[in-house]
C-alpha cells in the first residue's frame, strides 16, 4: 500500500502574536487549496504578502524557480530555507535540511511602514533596496547588491552580500552590520553605525562607523571619522594601534581561504585556523571574523534560520498495515 506523508512544522522560535497566521509559499506543484476547509498555498511571494496581515509570517519554501519580487511596507516575518545546502563535493554544507533547495526571490524591497519586520533564509537574485527602519535582515544570500536608502536602525547580520551600498549622504543612520561576508561596501559621509565581525573582501569605505573584529582580505579600504579597534587587515589599512593588526597572508588566517580543500564548504572555509593571531585579536581576546560571537550574532552555516527545521527524515515507501514507523530529526538552529 503506497502512502504519501505530509509534515507541517510550526516554527515557534519566532515570537508571533496569538492572532497572527502563517502563509505558505510554494510553486513546485502543490495545488492551491480551496477555503474554507483547506490551507491556501501561494505561488508567488508578493501574493502571499498582499494577503497577509501585519505580524503574519511567510514561509518561502525551497524551489528551483524564483518566487518573483517581494516588496514590504508592513510588519511581516519572512522565513526561507537557507543556502549552500547539499554535499561537500558541491562546496555546500550537508545534513542541515532535508530539502536542499533555495528559497529564491528576485529582489527584496523594504520601505517605510515595515518597522519590526524580520527577513531570513532567502536567496536574493537581483539588486535589493532597504529604505525602511527598525528591520532585521539576517542569514540571507544577496548574490548581487543591497542598496541602503533613507533608513535607520537596520540590522544586517549573518548574511553573504555581493555589494552593500549607500549612495546619498545621511541615508543610513544607526546601522548594525555584523558577522557578514561582504565583497564590497560603501557608506557616505552622512551614514553612521557599527560594523563588527565582518569579512570584507574588496574595495570598501566607511564614514562615521565603529569597526571592531573585522577581517579585511583584499582591495582598498577608506576610513573617514571612524573608531577602529581590534581588526585584521592584509595591507595594514586598520593601522597598528588600538588592537588592530596586519596579517599579509590570509591563508594563515582561514581554514581554506583558497577554497580548494574538499573538507570545507563555500562558507565554512572562513573558520579561523587554530594558532592564527585572528583567533584571539578581537574584542576581549575573542575571535575576529564572522564566527566571532562577541555581539551574539555569530555566523550560521548556510544561513539556516533560527527556527526549528527537519534535517533528516526516514520512512518506508510502502507499508501493508494501518501504521508506519518514521524517524524525524529536528534541530532548533538558534
Amino acid at each position: 500500500m503506497n502512502r504519501k506523508i505530509a509534515f507541517t512544522i510550526s516554527l515557534a522560535a519566532i515570537s508571533i502574536a496569538a492572532h497572527s497566521k502563517i502563509l505558505r509559499v510554494n510553486n513546485t506543484g502543490i495545488a492551491t487549496a480551496t477555503p474554507p476547509n483547506a490551507e491556501v498555498i501561494y505561488t508567488t511571494a508578493q501574493t502571499a504578502y498582499d494577503a497577509a496581515n501585519p505580524g503574519d509570517t511567510l514561509h518561502i519554501e525551497p524551489s528551483g524557480t524564483s518566487y518573483g519580487n517581494l516588496s514590504i511596507s508592513k510588519k511581516i516575518v519572512v522565513i526561507g530555507n537557507g543556502y549552500y545546502l547539499g554535499s561537500l563535493s558541491t562546496n555546500a554544507n550537508p545534513g542541515l535540511q532535508t530539502n536542499e533547495g533555495n528559497s529564491r526571490i528576485n529582489a527584496l524591497n523594504i520601505s517605510t511602514g515595515a518597522d519590526g519586520s524580520v527577513v531570513m533564509g532567502l536567496y536574493l537574485m537581483n539588486t535589493s533596496t532597504i529604505a525602511g527602519s527598525n528591520v532585521v535582515i539576517s542569514r540571507n544570500y544577496f548574490t548581487t547588491q543591497v542598496t541602503i536608502a533613507n533608513c535607520s536602525n537596520i540590522q544586517i547580520t549573518q548574511c553573504i552580500i555581493g555589494s552593500l551600498y549607500s549612495y546619498y549622504n545621511g541615508n543610513g543612520a544607526n546601522l548594525t552590520i555584523a558577522n557578514n561576508i561582504i565583497y564590497n561596501c560603501y557608506f557616505d559621509d552622512g551614514d553612521n553605525g557599527i560594523a563588527v565581525n565582518n569579512i570584507i573582501q574588496a574595495n570598501s569605505s566607511f564614514s562615521s562607523f565603529t569597526l571592531k573584529n573585522n577581517i579585511h582580505t583584499a582591495g582598498n579600504l577608506d576610513l573617514t571619522n571612524c573608531t577602529v579597534e581590534n581588526n585584521v587587515s592584509f595591507n595594514g589599512k586598520f593601522g597598528s594601534t588600538n588592537g588592530n593588526i596586519t596579517i599579509a597572508d590570509m591563508n594563515t588566517v582561514f581554514e581554506d581561504y583558497a577554497n580548494t580543500d574538499p573538507l570545507f564548504s563555500e562558507d565554512s572555509r572562513f573558520q579561523i585556523k587554530a594558532g592564527s593571531l585572528a583567533k584571539t585579536s578581537g574584542t576581549g581576546g575573542g575571535e575576529c571574523g564572522i564566527f566571532g560571537n562577541q555581539y551574539g550574532t555569530a555566523y550560521k552555516l548556510s544561513g539556516i534560520p533560527n527556527v526549528p527545521s527537519v534535517y533528516k527524515l526516514s520512512a518506508p515507501l510502502n507499508t501493508s498495515g494501518p501504521t508506519m514507523d518514521a524517524t524525524i530529526s529536528i534541530r532548533s538552529n538558534q
